[in-house]
């Protein structure tokens, strides 16, 4: 069966048709079936979406996010692995843990009691690297990784 295809502005191929049996017997230019309409003859293997690659077609790579949409997933991304370690509630009861403690035993943690020393050093941990992934969120944004969520772009977790 004969088949013409349409080509969009970037040369891929936006649909494949079929000829109507009436149209064969007319001169073989695609022009002919459908003048303007920027048909070719369609080629073995060409499918919607292909582009030209040397003397086939194959489909084109995936076009590279928007700068904004990469600022955006950037900033989601860390925001996500952040509260999946340290939910807001969790940083919550690290702050009022840390106010009771200094109303309860002095601000000075060397006069806490073992425990509460202990969970302060958890806590911190976990306020330290909350900020070195705010950090390095802000780092990514000025390098717009092209996959932001790989877990090598950002610090462990304690």
């Amino acid at each position: 069966m004969l088949k013409i295809m349409r080509l969009d502005e970037r040369g891929a191929v936006a649909e494949v048709v079929d000829v109507p049996p009436s149209y064969r017997d007319r001169p073989s230019s695609p022009d002919d079936f459908f003048p303007g309409a920027g048909f070719v003859i369609h080629e073995p293997g060409a499918e919607v979406g292909m582009v030209r690659k040397g003397k086939g077609w194959a489909h084109p790579p995936p076009p590279a996010p928007a700068p904004g949409a990469l600022l955006a997933a950037i900033k989601a991304e860390a925001g996500r692995r952040i509260l999946a370690r340290f939910p807001a509630h969790a940083q919550s009861n690290a702050l009022a843990l840390g106010l009771n403690a200094s109303m309860d035993h002095g601000p000075d943690p060397a006069g806490w009691p073992a425990e509460l020393q202990a969970e302060l050093a958890r806590q911190r941990a976990l306020w330290d690297w909350t900020k070195a992934v705010r950090a390095r969120s802000n780092e990514l944004e000025a390098e717009l990784p092209a996959d932001p969520a790989d877990d090598r772009h950002w610090p462990p977790a304690p």
